[in-house]
């Protein structure tokens, strides 16, 4: 325990030595709080940033404050970014919290299904750039609550053994040819539904140099299913919604 308290004590100082020369005290009292007793992630980056980064930074650069580097354009720019992404999240009430609603949505998709698709649903996913949250809840569907495959959904390895194409992210420019491929190879007729935000138009990462912007500026889209990520029940409530209108369209 006295180890460990000489570390910190260490560290401490080090902080302060480097930092109270041009923090406010309320500001560096904060940091310490959050860096050495909540030992959170916003500490641990702030204590990062301002003891070993910005000083060294410093020392290479015409600015004499290091906190003057925040305030470049670039910076500023991303601060602002981020400042004024709108969030969207998915509302607590459309979650399924029962067995029984998972049934009966799932009975409803399994009528649609065996009409459309004679009782099986082939869907390939594929990550064009994702930051992996829509496969996370893609990958519930398959968990033993909601269990999709019983209900005649199955995720299949191959696009040429799909029916439709859930396409994640906004597409990364090392993903893009990789995606045509799927596209191409999945047989006619064939869906493809872009999954969040992101595939959507891009979300965060619209206007990035890395990306496209969204799965239609790569492949022609069917459908969307909007949220940043969508819960699994609204993933379902969309496909539901989806195979409706393809029933609304063959009639």
């Amino acid at each position: 325990m006295r180890n460990i308290t000489f570390f910190y004590q260490l560290q401490y100082s080090k902080l302060r030595a480097r930092t109270t020369r041009f923090l406010p005290k309320p500001i560096y009292l904060w940091i310490r709080w959050e860096y050495y007793c909540l030992r959170t992630d916003s500490g641990d980056w702030l204590c990062r940033l301002l003891v070993d980064i910005l000083p060294s930074w410093a020392n290479t650069s015409k600015h004499a404050n290091p906190l003057a580097i925040v305030f470049e354009v670039p910076m500023v720019n991303i601060v602002t970014k981020i400042a004024t992404t709108r969030k969207r999240v998915v509302p607590k009430r459309t979650i399924i919290e029962t067995p029984d609603e998972v049934l009966k949505l799932g009975k409803d998709l399994q009528q649609k299904i065996g009409r459309l698709f004679s009782g099986s649903l082939a869907i390939r996913e594929v990550d064009a750039g994702s930051d992996n949250a829509c496969e996370h809840e893609l990958t519930a569907l398959t968990n033993a609550f909601y269990d999709v495959e019983r209900f005649g959904i199955r995720f299949v390895a191959s696009p040429k053994h799909a029916d439709m194409l859930l396409v994640t992210g906004p597409v990364s420019r090392n993903m893009a040819h990789a995606l045509k491929v799927a596209y191409d190879c999945t047989p006619t007729p064939r869906l493809v539904v872009a999954v969040g935000d992101d595939a959507i138009d891009g979300g965060i990462f619209k206007g990035s140099y890395a990306t496209y912007d969204g799965v239609s500026s790569v492949i022609p889209v069917d459908y969307a299913i909007p949220g940043d990520p969508p819960s699994p029940t609204t993933i379902l409530r969309s496909l539901l919604g989806i195979l409706e209108d393809l029933e609304g369209k063959r009639q």
